[in-house]
């Protein structure tokens, strides 16, 4: 066989080789993104639920504080109980950041895939889930990277622990304003 024969063959060989390898690939890009789509709904409906039950559970807790405090039969000290409440809307606080940092991070590499599934110019072939997770863990998000995307449900949580905390000082009789400003600011008049 010639040279040129023989170089012919080998070029084809390697065009075929590359065409299958970047069916594969592709082949692979789906199944991820498939997958990913499938994590980020079920992510979702488990956000949901838990947001759906704190808020549920808030009103129903404060709708029972409400009546124990009215019918004067309290048998407990209701600062007890706001502050373990203002302890637990920080601990959901958290808990939610955690989730919508994955919800964020799995957007992303959805967001990747897309973009090398239809063939955005200088995009790379995707790298696995895991690889990708190793670089960009969601743990490591600070509080506002994640609010300042999902900036509604941030909101309503920081104020469910602000009027948590702000049942809990009032009921504890704090004076607010001394916390704030001293005290010869706070009402009458300052001698000049």
């Amino acid at each position: 066989m010639c040279d040129s024969a023989k170089s012919e063959l080998e070029a084809n060989e390697i065009s075929h080789l590359d065409a299958k390898a970047k069916a594969e690939v592709r082949e692979f890009a789906l199944l991820e993104w498939g997958s990913c789509r499938d994590q980020l709904n079920a992510l979702l409906s488990a956000i949901w639920r838990l947001e759906i039950t704190v808020i549920s559970g808030y009103a129903v807790f404060y709708a029972w504080l409400l009546g124990k405090m009215t019918g004067k039969t309290i048998g407990f000290d209701p600062t007890v109980v706001l502050f373990a409440s203002t302890a637990f809307s920080m601990l959901i606080f958290i808990r939610l950041k955690v989730e919508y940092g994955i919800l964020l991070t799995l957007g992303n590499y959805s967001k990747k895939l897309e973009s090398f599934l239809y063939h955005k110019v200088g995009c790379e072939a995707p790298e696995s889930w895991e690889h990708y997770l190793k670089e960009h863990r969601p743990d490591r998000l600070w509080p506002w990277e994640v609010f300042f995307v999902y900036w509604n449900t941030g909101l309503i949580f920081l104020l469910l622990f602000c009027f948590n905390l702000f049942m809990f000082l009032w009921l504890s009789e704090v004076d607010f304003l001394s916390l704030f400003w001293p005290p010869e600011h706070v009402g009458g008049s300052v001698d000049v």
